[in-house]
């Protein structure tokens, strides 16, 4: 998430194609009201055992809050490379 972003819906994120080419850049909150396609990235945690690790979601996120997530993850910020979010995350 863009630290400069007071707002989390104020994040800046690209809305991209199904080839993955950037249409516009738009906020975190047009692309959730809209439901605008845009990059992410996750990340799946295997234990030692080889079991899959979960996680409960933060309260505070805009989607799917305090859910169990198999997965962290994100959405990347603009000009953001997929593995660069992935270690972020």
């Amino acid at each position: 998430m863009d630290p400069s972003a007071a707002n989390p819906g104020d994040e800046l994120v690209e809305w991209v194609d199904e080839h993955d080419r950037v249409i516009e850049v738009v906020t975190r909150s047009r692309m959730r009201r809209e439901n605008l396609r845009h990059r992410s990235a996750a990340v799946a945690v295997l234990s030692q055992a080889g079991r899959l690790l979960v996680h409960r979601r933060a309260a505070t996120k805009d989607l799917r809050p305090g859910w169990w997530d198999v997965c962290a993850g994100g959405v990347l910020g603009v000009g953001e490379a997929y593995l660069d979010a992935a270690r972020r995350e």
